[in-house]
């Protein structure tokens, strides 16, 4: 049997395709929708995004500290004289991880960096150069680029400063 075949008999084939297309349309018009909504801009954790210079050493050997302290002391003064943190994190950095990405560690949540390193993160400003940190791992440079803190977190910061230091900004910041 034929298309024709079936007209000749009087079957009205019905157009559904209408239906089709204007459920394309809701769907479009869903997807435009969603663009613009707004997002919620709080944050439910605190993060920084680090970049770092480490030259690491043997702890049970003086002479390789002492060699290391020299690098990092060369790299920071670099920094300070304004060459770029990439280079200089390409040039003396041992990080197995970060050194050939220019020093970036990435974004790291609150808590997971090791201690000298997370109390700088939390308490200096952005955008400011350390000295030299020592950990467990070796000497490091670290600069906080970014730094998104949770509304939880900014309340228990504002708790701390305004009971322990007595911070009258502290009473009047949400």
């Amino acid at each position: 049997m034929t298309w024709e075949s079936d007209q000749d008999q009087g079957i009205e084939i019905k157009d559904r395709s209408k239906y089709l297309w204007g459920v394309v349309a809701v769907l479009v018009l869903v997807m435009i929708g969603m663009v613009f909504v707004p997002k919620n801009t709080k944050t439910n954790k605190s993060a920084v995004y680090l970049k770092q210079i480490l030259v690491s050493f043997n702890a049970g050997d003086a002479q390789d500290r002492a060699r290391a302290l020299e690098i990092i002391e060369t790299a920071h003064q670099q920094l300070v004289d304004g060459v770029a943190f990439k280079n200089v994190a390409k040039n003396y950095s041992n990080d197995p991880q970060s050194a050939s990405r220019g020093g970036n560690v990435g974004w790291m949540d609150r808590g997971t960096l090791v201690g000298a390193i997370e109390k700088y993160a939390w308490e200096e400003p952005v955008g400011q150069l350390s000295g030299i940190i020592v950990t467990q791992y070796g000497f490091h440079v670290v600069l906080i680029t970014q730094r998104v803190v949770s509304d939880a977190d900014a309340n228990e910061d504002r708790l701390r400063r305004l009971v322990l230091e007595g911070d009258p900004q502290a009473e009047t910041q949400p």
